[in-house]
């Protein structure tokens, strides 16, 4: 399909109904992600849980690139067995930590400033945050795709994401300015003041649902539009 055919054939909606329907016929998906998520703000309370799930999470890197893959076999008619989550996550652990590292120099100095900030101005600690992982989220609506299905290059990813993001704008705007990572972050220290942790836990995995439908139809758009590597 060439690029205007593809653009014609670009629909938020149903995308997302697509990514949708994949949770009915592969339900371990959403679960996973759920566990993801909330898992972490779950055992706050406890040092050696924390630390144990912390663990297990720098093993699973790779994870974001597992969602898409399943995705992707999913669209295509697929199946996802369980004995594919660790070996596919360990693929994608290398590409990345190196899109983390790259990103570091500018992510790790804004977490310091804010942690300063933090003692004196409590929402700035909540809104500055919000709004600078937003615009991260935006920019890297189509690098976590690429690098996924298109290159294991963090910079080559990051090309490709961004080129990608600003040749198909307007069609791409939907997939990009819906706040998925937002919701994430921001549940809990929104949430947590007045409906205490537990609640913060469901908020925090309702915003994990809405986040992975949003992946879900980010893949269906990038599939249209780039080539998958093999």
């Amino acid at each position: 399909m060439n690029a205007t055919a593809a653009s014609h054939a670009d629909d938020f909606v149903a995308d997302l109904r697509q990514a949708l329907g994949v949770w009915s016929r592969q339900p371990l998906l959403p679960i996973i992600s759920i566990l993801f998520w909330t898992l972490p703000a779950a055992v706050r309370g406890s040092d050696a849980a924390y630390f144990v799930i912390s663990i297990a999470g720098f093993l699973f890197l790779g994870w974001p690139g597992t969602e898409r893959e399943w995705y992707r076999r999913a669209f295509s008619g697929e199946t996802f067995p369980p004995s594919e989550i660790w070996p596919t996550s360990r693929r994608f652990f290398g590409p990345f930590f190196r899109l983390g590292l790259l990103l570091s120099p500018i992510v790790v100095p804004l977490i310091f400033a804010l942690a300063l900030w933090a003692q004196d101005a409590p929402l700035v600690a909540i809104g500055v945050p919000l709004i600078l992982f937003f615009i991260l989220d935006v920019g890297l609506t189509f690098v976590t795709p690429a690098l996924t299905f298109s290159t294991s290059s963090a910079r080559s990813a990051l090309s490709i994401g961004l080129s990608m993001l600003q040749s198909h704008w307007p069609a791409a705007a939907p997939y990009a300015l819906t706040p998925a990572l937002i919701f994430i972050l921001g549940t809990q220290s929104l949430l947590e003041p007045t409906v205490g942790a537990g609640g913060a836990v469901v908020g925090t995995a309702v915003a994990g649902l809405f986040s992975l439908a949003l992946k879900g139809a980010t893949v269906a758009f990038y599939l249209r539009h780039r080539a998958v590597a093999s």
